[in-house]
């Protein structure tokens, strides 16, 4: 992305600076020119600009569906003609491990460090309220699910984008199992060094 082109919500001022501090560096900040904001509503029309993308990533896993259904409603009117919510959720099955999470009904507002648990017909309900339609997308998250949304009017979209994704992540496999080999190649190089 072209500098000035980045935007991001974090509550916690701290945790940003932080954040930069451990994560980022102060030299890509100048570099890039993000604006960051630290309000706590999802009000995405304080930025005054329309986002082709709003990355929600583990935040739906911490509110229940009250405050999801919030974000929603701010990020609807919010993105491009043409943009994408691409979000992260903490998926609920049938499941033992599961069973314990709580339910977006369970409560209100933030759990944290809690976790939310949603089905996804729980969750595509909520994007349907918010004039939204999404799609799971086969990215690999170590504890949570990915899904893309857009407008509904715009839901002929869906299917390319979780065909892209799923190219993506095919793309990932691929140069994974190259930088296996190589590095087993190395090491062979290495024992035979070493003999």
């Amino acid at each position: 992305l072209a500098s000035e082109h980045y935007f991001g919500v974090e509550p916690n001022e701290w945790l940003l600076a932080e954040g930069i501090a451990q994560n980022v560096g102060a030299d890509l900040v100048a570099l890039r020119r993000p604006t960051f904001d630290h309000f706590d509503d999802f009000g995405l029309e304080r930025f005054a600009t329309p986002f082709d993308f709003v990355l929600a990533q583990s935040i739906l896993s911490h509110t229940y569906a009250d405050l999801t259904t919030t974000l929603l409603r701010h990020v609807r009117p919010a993105l491009a003609e043409g943009g994408t919510l691409v979000a992260t959720f903490q998926r609920r099955r049938t499941s033992r491990s599961s069973r314990f999470l709580p339910t977006p009904h369970a409560g209100s507002g933030w759990l944290y460090p809690g976790v939310v648990g949603y089905r996804w017909n729980e969750l595509e309900r909520l994007l349907a309220d918010a004039d939204l339609a999404g799609v799971i997308l086969p990215f690999h998250h170590p504890r949570q699910t990915w899904f893309a949304a857009v407008p509904r009017a715009e839901s002929e979209r869906l299917g390319a984008l979780r065909h892209a994704a799923r190219h993506a992540l095919a793309a990932t496999t691929d140069a994974e199992r190259v930088k296996r080999r190589l590095i087993a190649q190395a090491r062979q190089l290495l024992q035979r060094r070493d003999q």
